[in-house]
């Protein structure tokens, strides 16, 4: 008779810790530099409103750096939590080269 409880595997596998810690590395640097560029977008607003060019073209690039750096938080943030729940990437699925004729 076995008890209530115990598992049949053995312990689980150590944590990834410097993977862990380059993950949240990379959440907080994308989501700082994402609070950054949203703060300097916002005092850019009242020059461009004004109508000065240059203002609206760093305005447009403070905005694209801002959608980059939090897709990247959201990137690093997701790869943070599969390592932190032990998940595997998933494989790459094999394709082959050559067209039509490759796929003989």
């Amino acid at each position: 008779m076995t008890l209530v409880g115990k598992h049949s595997g053995g312990a689980p596998p150590p944590l990834p810790t410097g993977r862990l810690a380059s993950y949240a590395a990379a959440v907080v640097a994308a989501a700082l530099a994402w609070g950054v560029l949203v703060y300097y977008a916002i005092q850019l607003g009242p020059s461009a409103k004004a109508g000065e060019l240059g203002a609206w073209l760093l305005l447009a690039v403070a905005t694209l750096g801002a959608v980059g750096c939090l897709f990247l938080a959201l990137i690093f943030g997701g790869k943070f939590l599969d390592t932190l729940r032990g998940e595997a990437p998933a494989p790459r699925p094999v394709t082959a080269s050559g067209g039509k004729h490759g796929r003989r």
